[in-house]
């Protein structure tokens, strides 16, 4: 079994933490999540690795840590239909696709912990 396809299967979305996470992504379901049909918001704690991740920085404007433990809470809600990545959950909630990505240090821990 891959790294990747263990993460999915053994990742307890109810133990991700908001400190877990880089940024969410909300915007309208059924479509890319490139921003055209939402918008990218960044905890300003991971301000710097969301500005390295996409490739430039992000704003301060950009920024909005209510935003991203709301999309957490609803990916929570909806555990069962969520669909859970390798660095990113997400889940369809009405009209909107909510998108939750982790930090680099999540992804490099839950793999450590699974190759143990």
């Amino acid at each position: 079994m891959s790294v990747k396809i263990a993460i999915v299967k053994k990742l307890d979305i109810a133990a991700v933490m908001t400190e877990d996470l880089t940024s969410a992504y909300v915007g309208i379901a059924n479509k890319c999540r490139c921003g055209c049909a939402g918008n990218y918001y960044y905890r300003k704690a991971a301000q710097a690795e969301g500005g390295r991740t996409r490739g430039y920085p992000v704003a301060d404007d950009g920024c909005d840590d209510a935003k991203v433990a709301e999309s957490l809470a609803l990916i929570r809600a909806h555990a069962k239909d969520a669909e859970i990545c390798e660095d990113y959950a997400s889940i369809d909630v009405g009209a909107h696709t909510h998108t939750v990505y982790f930090t680099e240090t999540f992804v490099a821990a839950a793999k450590t912990a699974l190759e143990a």
